[in-house]
């Protein structure tokens, strides 16, 4: 979103469709919202407000959002969106994400029926690959605002960000799943 007041004219937010969790010192939750820029539909990652203020848009009532990025819904020819799996056991605060996958490519149709390909799992076990690189608008919104409040985690309690080897994330990946297997009884 550009620094600017444009904003305030071009854009129309909806209703929020996720929540982070992550409060700012003025009480507003980031969050994604639906909503339209210039007329295209999309998502925005946004602050939901609870009272109204000069720099929101879409006062409802009950609150308003301040949006700080969009992702505009685009809609990939030959393609067919695949929803992956929940991601409770991966994230603080899970979503379902879909991904786009080309038909020929990722995806094969035959005899009416789509078939996604598989990649080992185990030595005689297989998973679908689901992720791609071509997330939904949704999606994407979703996996930034979860990088975004990870790296303000990282900074706040630890006053840097922390190793990004892949040693360290599969440490971190591990801890968190305690917690959410603890969490879950």
């Amino acid at each position: 979103m550009p620094d600017n007041q444009e904003y305030l004219e071009t854009c129309q937010i909806e209703q929020t469709v996720w929540r982070s969790k992550r409060i700012n010192s003025n009480n507003d939750e980031l969050v994604v919202a639906r909503g339209t820029d210039s007329g295209k539909p999309g998502y925005f990652m946004a602050w939901e407000v609870k009272e109204e203020r000069p720099e929101c848009i879409s006062w409802n009532g009950k609150c308003c959002w301040y949006p700080r990025m969009f992702w505009a819904d685009i809609d990939y020819e030959n393609s067919v969106v695949v929803m992956d799996f929940p991601e409770f056991l991966r994230e603080e605060e899970p979503s379902r994400k879909s991904y786009y996958h080309k038909i020929g490519s990722t995806v094969i149709f035959h005899n009416d029926n789509y078939y996604l390909k598989l990649k080992p799992f185990d030595k005689d076990k297989f998973i679908p690959v689901v992720e791609t690189d071509r997330p939904d608008s949704f999606s994407a919104a979703v996996s930034y605002v979860q990088w975004f409040n990870e790296n303000h985690r990282q900074i706040s309690k630890h006053g840097k960000l922390l190793s990004q080897t892949k040693k360290a994330k599969k440490r971190r990946r591990n801890r968190l799943e305690a917690k959410i297997y603890k969490k879950l009884g």
